[in-house]
């Protein structure tokens, strides 16, 4: 059974100025912020913004086919579009799971002559095969953020909808504990 944990907006902005924080303190100073698509665009553009740096880029890496399930192969499918040689790269994503996007991510970064190559994350899980150099906190659990929500409730939506009524799945997803809004909001748009 999967055991969920929806994070909210506030929580991920405290927790990535969080990070922030934790890479000052490393004495760590990245001269470019790469987001790992789609996941790490958002605590990759907040730390640009804390960082006060302009340099940006994101690599998207594919590998989740569906909750609870990642493919055994993640595939690059957007590269980098940046000059990095000699520069120091942190490289951002909201969880590291598996592991095996970011290391692929860290394999091609080394191909591009970097200096230094650090990586941060929200969340880790300890079966990733990467530890990220910067996290905020350990867990376990299916982690949804506040970016995906509609992704993942279409997602859970489609595997209910044969067992359960529409009532019944947005009774069960405000009882995972995502926000009655969003998951009302869904539900409306369904409708149309």
């Amino acid at each position: 059974m999967v055991i969920y944990h929806i994070q909210n907006w506030e929580d991920s902005y405290n927790q990535t100025l969080k990070l922030y924080e934790d890479i000052k303190k490393s004495n760590f100073h990245p001269d470019a912020i790469i987001g790992v698509a789609r996941g790490g665009w958002v605590p990759a553009r907040l730390l640009s913004d804390f960082f006060s740096i302009k340099e940006t880029a994101n690599i998207k890496v594919e590998a989740y086919h569906s909750i609870g399930k990642s493919s055994s192969t993640p595939i690059i499918t957007q590269n980098i579009n940046a000059k990095l040689s000699g520069k120091n790269v942190l490289i951002v994503d909201d969880i590291a799971d598996s592991g095996k996007s970011l290391s692929l991510v860290i394999a091609e970064l080394e191909k591009m002559n970097v200096n230094d190559v650090k990586v941060a994350t929200l969340f880790y899980k300890n079966q990733s095969i990467i530890k990220p150099d910067f996290f905020i906190y350990e867990t376990s659990k299916w982690v949804v953020f506040p970016w995906e929500y509609y992704e993942t409730i279409e997602e859970l939506t489609h595997s209910w909808v044969n067992n359960l009524t529409n009532s019944e799945i947005s009774y069960k997803l405000k009882e995972i504990g995502f926000p009655a809004s969003i998951v009302n909001s869904y539900f409306i748009s369904q409708s149309d």
